[in-house]
């Protein structure tokens, strides 16, 4: 399934036009902080999941995943290098609801249940780069109606290397319009 995400953010990003220097940070609606680089991010997406989940408590709980992909991926979507920011949120609603969102590991309201960063990703290529996996993390959502503010920190772990292993502060903000797009 993670495939199917990420492969729907090459093609939200193949439908992106950007006319924009590499200078101007400015014109990017978001970046982030990780090992000491600063990395602009310069499309999201959202899927709203219409279909709940039950939970162990019997809540009703809709897993919604938010996007984040940066500079230097083609606008052809299958060409270029960058990196892939991947958030699931659960809440009681079939909406994103703003407020923060905590990394836990099972479903709770209002809490992350995934979280990645795939680094140093080549667009078309799943498997490529480093995947990271949110450790210790929240996500803090503002807006609403398709426009959010998304504000994220916490430390990240090599996937490969598991979660006993080194860990990395990541932090970083977005801004803007979230591409609508479904789950299912």
């Amino acid at each position: 399934m993670r495939k199917s995400w990420t492969l729907a953010v090459v093609f939200f990003v193949a439908l992106a036009t950007m006319s924009c220097s590499d200078d101007d940070d400015a014109s990017f609606p978001g970046s982030y902080e990780f090992q000491d680089k600063k990395t602009n991010l310069a499309l999201g997406v959202i899927w709203l999941d219409d279909e709940a989940s039950t939970a162990d408590n019997g809540d009703k709980i809709y897993t919604h995943d938010v996007t984040l992909a940066s500079e230097g991926l083609g606008a052809d979507g299958l060409s270029g290098k960058g990196s892939i920011l991947s958030f699931s949120l659960m809440t009681k609603g079939a909406t994103v609801t703003p407020g923060t969102y905590v990394f836990k590991s099972g479903l709770a309201d209002m809490g992350v249940d995934y979280a990645y960063l795939q680094a140093d990703y080549i667009a078309g290529e799943f498997d490529s780069g480093t995947q990271y996996t949110f450790y210790d993390s929240e996500v803090k959502v503002e807006g609403g109606n398709g426009t959010y503010t998304i504000t994220f920190s916490g430390t990240v772990y090599d996937n490969e290397k598991g979660s006993d292993s080194e860990r990395f502060d990541i932090s970083g903000t977005y801004s803007g319009k979230l591409d609508d797009s479904p789950t299912n």
